[in-house]
């Protein structure tokens, strides 16, 4: 975390001593949303584990650097807040006393949050195809990531053609790769009740289901 005056960089945690990076799997927060410290913001997966991240600070997210799907390098900004917006109400009391500089003073600090926001909400969409370009991975990962996006429709053929997402259903990179070293077919995964959020199937399922 690298701190400013006002804003705050949120990066790709590290994981664990041998994690380089990390794939967002879900923004639980979207741009302009209010967290506070210790707030859940997203969902990454590693290759040894899949985990909710908070926010370091209390503020307003004001950009999502990475979309979800996105394979992010440990220590790179994933997102920014800012921390201005309580500082900016508390200001306001002691300038509000004069009725004619009340107004003047509200209107002036309400004018930078909408560019703010803005700026912030024009920006997303491009900065993931930078960071999914520059964003080291494994060859065998790759592999599964272009079949994926090319190919879904052959995805249930074997271990090595299973999607990062099919349908409603994300697979993590650790899901996808203990699949491809087993031989489990994408539809052996779309039989399988998920114990994660939302119906995913985690390791521990896959495993148990292997083992059966």
């Amino acid at each position: 975390m690298r701190q400013g005056t006002m804003k705050v960089d949120m990066v790709m945690p590290q994981m664990g001593e041998s994690i380089a990076e990390g794939t967002v799997l879900k923004w639980l927060k979207k741009v302009g949303d209010h967290v506070e410290k210790d707030e859940n913001v997203l969902e990454i997966s590693t290759d040894k584990v899949d985990s909710e991240i908070p926010s370091p600070v209390a503020g307003t997210i004001v950009e999502l650097k990475a979309g979800e799907g996105d394979v992010i390098p440990v220590g790179q900004v994933i997102a920014i807040l800012d921390t201005e917006a309580k500082a900016g109400a508390g200001d306001e009391k002691p300038k509000s006393e004069p009725a004619a500089s009340g107004s003047g003073s509200k209107a002036g600090s309400s004018a930078p949050e909408v560019k703010t926001e803005t700026a912030a909400r024009a920006t997303p969409a491009a900065a993931p195809s930078s960071t999914r370009s520059t964003a080291p991975a494994p060859s065998a990962r790759a592999t599964g990531g272009t079949a994926a996006s090319h190919a879904p429709s052959n995805g249930g053929t074997g271990g090595g053609g299973i999607p990062r997402q099919d349908g409603d259903r994300f697979y993590s990179p650790l899901v996808r790769s203990i699949a491809r070293e087993e031989g489990v077919s994408l539809s052996e995964l779309q039989s399988l009740s998920g114990s994660g959020r939302g119906g995913r199937v985690t390791k521990d399922d896959l495993l148990s289901y292997v083992d059966q």
